[in-house]
């Protein structure tokens, strides 16, 4: 079963990820606002990669952030970050194993 699946007895159902943020939002409070503009600050903190186009790193959240122009399509946690490891960065600092 995918992510988005889930089952309910016999009855199985695809869950978007909308309907996932908005249930968080509208039904368990919380602050989706709020958490994006910690993405955008995790974003505008981080450090682009030399060779690596839209891929930026965090130092501090120990994270990747992907983008696509200005618009952030993931965040990637160091331990999943493995095709990251030991790429350099624009100001010549590498990423190193978690």
């Amino acid at each position: 079963m995918s992510k988005r699946q889930a089952s309910v007895g016999a009855l199985s159902l695809t869950i978007s990820d909308h309907a996932v943020v908005r249930y968080l939002e509208r039904v368990k409070g919380v602050d989706v606002d709020a958490i994006r503009q910690e993405i955008a600050r995790i974003a505008y903190d981080s450090t682009p990669f030399k060779t690596v186009e839209g891929a930026r790193w965090n130092w501090e959240k120990q994270v990747v952030v992907t983008m696509i122009g200005h618009t952030v399509t993931t965040i990637i946690d160091h331990g999943s970050a493995t095709q990251y490891v030991g790429k350099k960065l624009i100001d010549g600092q590498k990423v190193w194993s978690p």
